[in-house]
């Protein structure tokens, strides 16, 4: 797997790749996506696509399966809400910031979330109904923006140092979350269920760890775009052994900040 001239900026963009599942239903969008911590203000460029040497078999196709959804230029809202709270990192998100992103030429934000820091450590993991309640409202504003919004789960770190122990805890957030969003245009708002999965969740573990949580989420939005990204922080090398589960709404991702200190 070689990258040719990969944006070395916090923004990719999108490009068609044959992920390695259980099913044969499995082309999909590969969506090198917003990656990262925080937002830049780095120029935009052309993404360049990940290519392999050999061409993947002819996928089973159907509208649903191809369809390469409208990502277009992203940008990472970092520093808002996966800080402990939300204006620990910095100031808080400003009702008119969407409207001075999407004036600026992008189609998409993504919106990085640390639920596990405002929920209940038991069953059902009941989230704090007033954090939800803002971060539907943040939505709601880029939404008003005709911005597409992908909301992540992020700095989960429990789940990094002990998958099995809170990979239920994970299921129960993305329940709710499911249930909060199901309302929202799939084609617009989309889900990832974990960022950058390291430590003890590694590509052999990954399916395992989130297939509860993906499980959680069908229950309230059976088509809906569901991102996963790989071992090592999704590093663009974990797409070489990286498994995804058995759904055809999947879109798999890699963050690549190469060469770092520039990036």
């Amino acid at each position: 797997m070689n990258v040719k001239n990969t944006m070395a900026t916090l923004f990719f963009g999108s490009a068609i790749k044959r992920a390695r599942s259980p099913s044969s239903l499995s082309l999909i969008a590969l969506l090198a996506a917003c990656g990262g911590t925080s937002a830049t203000s780095a120029p935009l460029a052309t993404p360049v696509a990940v290519v392999t040497p050999t061409p993947p078999p002819a996928p089973v196709s159907t509208a649903a399966e191809t369809k390469s959804l409208p990502v277009g230029r992203c940008v990472n809202m970092g520093n808002h809400f996966e800080p402990p709270n939300e204006g620990d990192w910095g100031r808080k998100i400003a009702d008119d910031d969407f409207t001075i992103i999407a004036a600026a030429g992008f189609q998409t934000i993504r919106l990085p979330v640390r639920w596990s820091n405002h929920a209940g450590l038991t069953a059902p993991y009941t989230i704090d109904p007033a954090f939800l309640a803002r971060v539907k409202d943040v939505v709601a504003l880029a939404r008003k923006a005709n911005l597409n919004v992908m909301i992540n789960d992020h700095n989960f770190d429990p789940l990094h140092a002990d998958p099995v122990a809170h990979r239920d805890r994970l299921a129960g957030l993305w329940k709710q979350i499911g249930v909060a969003f199901a309302s929202e245009p799939r084609d617009h708002v989309w889900f990832e269920i974990q960022n950058e999965p390291h430590d003890k969740i590694t590509n052999a573990n990954l399916v395992a760890t989130l297939s509860p949580a993906l499980a959680a989420i069908r229950e309230s939005n059976p088509d809906r775009p569901v991102v996963i990204g790989g071992e090592f922080w999704s590093g663009i090398n974990s797409l070489a052994t990286l498994t995804m589960p058995d759904d055809k709404y999947l879109v798999p991702t890699f963050h690549y900040y190469d060469p770092f200190d520039f990036t």
